[in-house]
Protein backbone atom coordinates (compact mmCIF):
# COMPACT_ATOMS: atom_id res chain seq x y z
CA UNK A 1 0.00 0.00 0.00
CA UNK A 2 2.66 2.92 1.10
CA UNK A 3 4.33 2.64 -1.96
CA UNK A 4 0.98 2.72 -4.25
CA UNK A 5 0.24 5.88 -1.89
CA UNK A 6 3.61 7.18 -2.87
CA UNK A 7 2.92 6.41 -6.46
CA UNK A 8 -0.30 8.53 -6.78
CA UNK A 9 0.97 11.50 -4.59
CA UNK A 10 3.84 11.66 -7.52
CA UNK A 11 0.98 11.25 -10.81
CA UNK A 12 -1.04 14.18 -8.97
CA UNK A 13 1.65 16.34 -8.11
CA UNK A 14 3.23 15.81 -11.74
CA UNK A 15 -0.55 16.61 -12.71
CA UNK A 16 -0.20 19.98 -10.69
CA UNK A 17 3.17 20.82 -12.12
CA UNK A 18 1.90 20.49 -15.29
CA UNK A 19 -1.43 22.29 -14.59
CA UNK A 20 0.49 25.23 -13.47
CA UNK A 21 3.14 25.22 -16.78
CA UNK A 22 -0.04 25.57 -18.88
CA UNK A 23 -1.54 28.05 -17.07
CA UNK A 24 1.82 30.10 -16.98
CA UNK A 25 2.10 29.26 -20.55
CA UNK A 26 -1.45 30.59 -21.54
CA UNK A 27 -0.69 33.59 -19.17
CA UNK A 28 2.60 34.41 -21.27
CA UNK A 29 0.33 34.06 -24.31
CA UNK A 30 -2.08 36.24 -23.36
CA UNK A 31 0.53 38.82 -22.61
CA UNK A 32 2.38 38.52 -25.33
CA UNK A 33 -0.83 38.96 -28.09
CA UNK A 34 -1.91 42.28 -25.88
CA UNK A 35 1.64 43.64 -25.91
CA UNK A 36 1.65 42.87 -30.22
CA UNK A 37 -2.01 44.49 -30.43
CA UNK A 38 -1.20 47.11 -28.48
CA UNK A 39 1.95 47.47 -30.81
CA UNK A 40 -0.21 47.57 -33.91
CA UNK A 41 -2.67 49.73 -32.58
CA UNK A 42 -0.41 52.71 -31.50
CA UNK A 43 3.09 52.12 -33.20
CA UNK A 44 1.37 51.69 -36.50
CA UNK A 45 -0.29 54.03 -37.14
CA UNK A 46 2.71 56.50 -35.48
CA UNK A 47 5.47 54.51 -37.95
CA UNK A 48 3.16 56.03 -41.03
CA UNK A 49 2.40 59.12 -39.66
CA UNK A 50 6.22 59.67 -39.67
CA UNK A 51 6.88 58.02 -43.05
CA UNK A 52 4.18 60.24 -44.38
CA UNK A 53 5.47 63.61 -42.94
CA UNK A 54 9.03 62.83 -44.07
CA UNK A 55 7.38 61.69 -47.73
CA UNK A 56 6.14 65.75 -47.40
CA UNK A 57 9.40 66.89 -46.26
CA UNK A 58 11.04 65.85 -49.20
CA UNK A 59 9.08 66.98 -52.03
CA UNK A 60 8.84 70.60 -50.33
CA UNK A 61 12.73 70.42 -50.30
CA UNK A 62 13.11 69.59 -53.73
CA UNK A 63 10.27 71.87 -54.98
CA UNK A 64 12.02 74.41 -52.45
CA UNK A 65 15.05 74.02 -54.14
CA UNK A 66 13.91 74.29 -58.05
CA UNK A 67 11.60 77.68 -57.47
CA UNK A 68 8.32 75.58 -56.89
CA UNK A 69 6.81 77.83 -54.15
CA UNK A 70 3.09 76.50 -53.84
CA UNK A 71 3.96 73.15 -54.16
CA UNK A 72 6.58 73.31 -51.19
CA UNK A 73 4.00 75.34 -49.31
CA UNK A 74 1.22 72.39 -50.02
CA UNK A 75 3.39 70.07 -48.36
CA UNK A 76 4.28 71.45 -45.31
CA UNK A 77 0.70 72.49 -45.03
CA UNK A 78 0.57 68.75 -45.58
CA UNK A 79 2.57 67.94 -42.39
CA UNK A 80 0.98 70.18 -40.33
CA UNK A 81 -2.46 68.46 -40.97
CA UNK A 82 -0.52 65.57 -40.00
CA UNK A 83 1.25 66.61 -37.24
CA UNK A 84 1.28 70.28 -36.62
CA UNK A 85 4.42 69.71 -34.09
CA UNK A 86 6.61 67.14 -36.53
CA UNK A 87 8.76 70.07 -38.84
CA UNK A 88 5.91 71.52 -40.57
CA UNK A 89 5.84 75.22 -38.66
CA UNK A 90 9.94 75.33 -38.75
CA UNK A 91 9.88 74.34 -42.71
CA UNK A 92 7.27 77.02 -43.31
CA UNK A 93 10.03 79.75 -41.65
CA UNK A 94 13.23 77.96 -43.54
CA UNK A 95 10.94 78.63 -46.49
CA UNK A 96 10.22 82.52 -46.04
CA UNK A 97 13.86 82.79 -45.03
CA UNK A 98 14.83 80.93 -48.51
CA UNK A 99 12.27 83.69 -50.05
CA UNK A 100 13.78 86.49 -48.24
CA UNK A 101 10.57 86.95 -46.13
CA UNK A 102 12.35 88.19 -42.86
CA UNK A 103 8.61 88.93 -41.40
CA UNK A 104 7.32 85.60 -42.34
CA UNK A 105 10.45 84.02 -41.20
CA UNK A 106 10.52 85.62 -37.81
CA UNK A 107 6.54 84.99 -37.45
CA UNK A 108 6.63 81.05 -38.49
CA UNK A 109 10.06 80.27 -36.26
CA UNK A 110 8.70 82.19 -33.20
CA UNK A 111 5.35 80.08 -33.53
CA UNK A 112 7.29 76.37 -34.07
CA UNK A 113 9.39 77.61 -31.12
CA UNK A 114 6.28 78.44 -29.08
CA UNK A 115 5.06 74.84 -30.38
CA UNK A 116 8.36 72.75 -29.16
CA UNK A 117 10.52 75.15 -26.93
CA UNK A 118 14.08 72.20 -28.51
CA UNK A 119 13.07 73.27 -31.92
CA UNK A 120 17.05 74.14 -32.65
CA UNK A 121 15.92 75.22 -35.99
CA UNK A 122 13.36 77.37 -35.17
CA UNK A 123 15.15 79.06 -32.12
CA UNK A 124 18.23 79.29 -34.60
CA UNK A 125 16.63 81.31 -37.41
CA UNK A 126 14.38 83.22 -34.59
CA UNK A 127 17.60 84.49 -32.91
CA UNK A 128 19.95 84.87 -36.47
CA UNK A 129 17.49 87.00 -37.39
CA UNK A 130 16.79 89.24 -34.49
CA UNK A 131 20.75 89.57 -33.86
CA UNK A 132 20.31 90.95 -38.02
CA UNK A 133 17.86 93.54 -37.02
CA UNK A 134 19.94 94.71 -34.22
CA UNK A 135 17.80 93.56 -31.38
CA UNK A 136 20.41 91.81 -29.52
CA UNK A 137 18.75 91.41 -26.16
CA UNK A 138 15.65 89.69 -27.84
CA UNK A 139 18.22 87.33 -29.88
CA UNK A 140 20.51 86.66 -26.79
CA UNK A 141 17.23 85.30 -24.83
CA UNK A 142 16.18 83.28 -27.82
CA UNK A 143 19.30 81.86 -28.06
CA UNK A 144 19.84 80.85 -24.58
CA UNK A 145 18.03 77.41 -24.40
CA UNK A 146 20.79 75.37 -23.03
CA UNK A 147 19.58 71.99 -23.86
CA UNK A 148 19.92 72.34 -27.48
CA UNK A 149 22.45 75.08 -27.68
CA UNK A 150 25.10 72.12 -29.52
CA UNK A 151 22.30 71.08 -31.98
CA UNK A 152 21.39 74.97 -32.54
CA UNK A 153 25.00 76.04 -33.04
CA UNK A 154 25.67 73.24 -35.58
CA UNK A 155 22.48 73.82 -37.35
CA UNK A 156 22.73 77.53 -37.40
CA UNK A 157 26.66 76.93 -38.73
CA UNK A 158 25.09 75.25 -42.35
CA UNK A 159 22.71 77.88 -42.18
CA UNK A 160 23.75 81.21 -41.82
CA UNK A 161 22.09 84.38 -42.76
CA UNK A 162 24.44 87.03 -42.77
CA UNK A 163 28.30 87.26 -43.75
CA UNK A 164 30.59 87.09 -40.95
CA UNK A 165 32.72 89.83 -39.01
CA UNK A 166 36.15 90.54 -37.91
CA UNK A 167 34.52 90.36 -34.11
CA UNK A 168 32.87 87.52 -32.34
CA UNK A 169 31.48 87.36 -29.09
CA UNK A 170 30.55 84.15 -28.06
CA UNK A 171 27.14 85.52 -26.01
CA UNK A 172 24.19 84.51 -28.03
CA UNK A 173 25.18 86.28 -31.42
CA UNK A 174 27.20 84.34 -32.36
CA UNK A 175 24.77 82.04 -34.24
CA UNK A 176 26.10 81.05 -37.90
CA UNK A 177 29.79 82.17 -36.72
CA UNK A 178 30.24 79.19 -34.02
CA UNK A 179 29.81 75.63 -33.22
CA UNK A 180 31.32 73.00 -30.78
CA UNK A 181 30.27 74.87 -27.82
CA UNK A 182 27.45 74.77 -24.96
CA UNK A 183 25.22 77.25 -24.49
CA UNK A 184 26.33 80.91 -23.40
CA UNK A 185 26.96 81.73 -19.66
CA UNK A 186 27.82 84.94 -17.96
CA UNK A 187 31.29 84.68 -16.30
CA UNK A 188 33.21 87.44 -13.86
CA UNK A 189 32.07 90.36 -14.13
CA UNK A 190 29.10 89.89 -16.39
CA UNK A 191 31.49 88.75 -19.67
CA UNK A 192 29.50 86.15 -21.75
CA UNK A 193 30.97 83.30 -22.74
CA UNK A 194 30.75 79.30 -24.17
CA UNK A 195 32.86 76.36 -22.88
CA UNK A 196 34.02 74.14 -25.38
CA UNK A 197 34.42 70.58 -25.15
CA UNK A 198 37.53 69.13 -27.26
CA UNK A 199 36.90 71.05 -29.93
CA UNK A 200 35.24 73.60 -31.46
CA UNK A 201 35.10 75.76 -34.56
CA UNK A 202 34.45 79.75 -35.02
CA UNK A 203 33.90 82.21 -38.01
CA UNK A 204 35.44 85.23 -38.95
CA UNK A 205 35.85 87.63 -41.88
CA UNK A 206 38.93 87.57 -43.64
CA UNK A 207 41.54 90.25 -43.24
CA UNK A 208 42.58 91.82 -46.47
CA UNK A 209 44.88 90.15 -48.92
CA UNK A 210 48.33 91.32 -47.97
CA UNK A 211 47.49 93.18 -44.56
CA UNK A 212 49.11 92.33 -41.70
CA UNK A 213 46.52 91.10 -38.96
CA UNK A 214 46.52 89.55 -35.12
CA UNK A 215 44.03 87.01 -33.94
CA UNK A 216 42.68 87.81 -30.71
CA UNK A 217 41.46 85.54 -28.44
CA UNK A 218 40.05 85.85 -24.79
CA UNK A 219 40.19 82.78 -22.92
CA UNK A 220 39.87 81.13 -19.62
CA UNK A 221 40.65 78.23 -17.49
CA UNK A 222 38.14 78.46 -14.57
CA UNK A 223 39.09 74.55 -13.20
CA UNK A 224 39.53 73.46 -10.26
CA UNK A 225 43.36 75.30 -8.63
CA UNK A 226 44.63 71.24 -8.71
CA UNK A 227 44.52 71.01 -12.32
CA UNK A 228 47.00 71.62 -14.88
CA UNK A 229 46.80 74.95 -16.89
CA UNK A 230 45.50 74.32 -20.23
CA UNK A 231 46.71 74.19 -23.87
CA UNK A 232 44.72 74.76 -26.90
CA UNK A 233 46.21 74.01 -30.37
CA UNK A 234 44.99 77.52 -32.79
CA UNK A 235 44.56 76.91 -36.33
CA UNK A 236 43.53 79.30 -39.24
CA UNK A 237 42.01 77.51 -42.35
CA UNK A 238 44.23 74.66 -41.71
CA UNK A 239 47.17 76.49 -40.64
CA UNK A 240 48.43 75.93 -37.09
CA UNK A 241 48.96 79.37 -35.61
CA UNK A 242 50.41 78.07 -32.01
CA UNK A 243 49.41 76.34 -28.53
CA UNK A 244 48.68 78.70 -26.12
CA UNK A 245 48.31 78.30 -22.57
CA UNK A 246 45.50 79.24 -20.31
CA UNK A 247 46.34 80.23 -17.05
CA UNK A 248 43.32 80.11 -14.10
CA UNK A 249 44.70 82.59 -12.18
CA UNK A 250 45.39 85.04 -15.03
CA UNK A 251 41.15 85.01 -15.49
CA UNK A 252 40.05 86.10 -18.22
CA UNK A 253 43.88 85.25 -20.96
CA UNK A 254 44.22 87.53 -23.74
CA UNK A 255 45.58 85.54 -26.63
CA UNK A 256 47.26 87.33 -29.42
CA UNK A 257 48.31 85.09 -32.55
CA UNK A 258 49.74 86.34 -35.57
CA UNK A 259 47.92 85.49 -39.10
CA UNK A 260 49.37 84.46 -41.94
CA UNK A 261 49.54 87.09 -44.78
CA UNK A 262 48.75 84.96 -47.53
CA UNK A 263 45.03 83.79 -47.01
CA UNK A 264 42.27 83.80 -49.48
CA UNK A 265 40.53 87.12 -49.16
CA UNK A 266 37.76 85.13 -50.86
CA UNK A 267 37.52 82.69 -48.27
CA UNK A 268 35.68 82.98 -44.62
CA UNK A 269 38.82 82.71 -42.10
CA UNK A 270 37.66 79.22 -40.13
CA UNK A 271 39.22 79.12 -36.46
CA UNK A 272 39.67 75.58 -34.95
CA UNK A 273 40.42 75.14 -31.45
CA UNK A 274 41.73 71.56 -29.91
CA UNK A 275 42.34 71.45 -26.50
CA UNK A 276 41.78 68.13 -23.65
CA UNK A 277 38.25 68.06 -21.75
CA UNK A 278 37.87 67.41 -18.27
CA UNK A 279 35.02 65.64 -16.45
CA UNK A 280 33.13 67.56 -13.23
CA UNK A 281 30.60 64.74 -10.98
CA UNK A 282 27.62 67.74 -10.77
CA UNK A 283 27.93 67.58 -14.61
CA UNK A 284 27.50 65.90 -17.34
CA UNK A 285 29.46 68.08 -20.03
CA UNK A 286 33.22 67.73 -20.97
CA UNK A 287 35.17 70.83 -20.30
CA UNK A 288 37.97 72.26 -22.13
CA UNK A 289 37.87 75.93 -22.43
CA UNK A 290 35.92 78.74 -21.69
CA UNK A 291 36.45 81.18 -25.00
CA UNK A 292 34.54 84.81 -24.53
CA UNK A 293 35.31 86.22 -28.01
CA UNK A 294 37.69 85.97 -31.12
CA UNK A 295 38.50 89.27 -33.07
CA UNK A 296 41.05 90.08 -36.39
CA UNK A 297 42.91 93.04 -35.07
CA UNK A 298 44.41 95.21 -38.22
CA UNK A 299 46.31 97.21 -36.02
CA UNK A 300 48.85 94.58 -34.40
Amino acid sequence: MPPLIALAAGIVAARERTVRSRRRTVLIGVVTVLFLLNLWLIGGPLARERATIAVHWLVAQGAARVGATELANGQYDAMGAANPRLSGPDGRAILAHQRGDDDATLTAARRASALDQENFRARALAASLLRDRGQLDDARRTARFVTVAPQLLAWAWDHPTTPPTARVVLDGTDLGFTRGFYGAEEGEGGRAFRWMAEDGQIRLAPPAAGRAATLVLVLANPRPPDVSPVEVRVQANYWTLGVVTVRREQGWNEIRLFLPADLDPAQPLILDLHTTAIERPDDRREFGVAVASATIDLNP
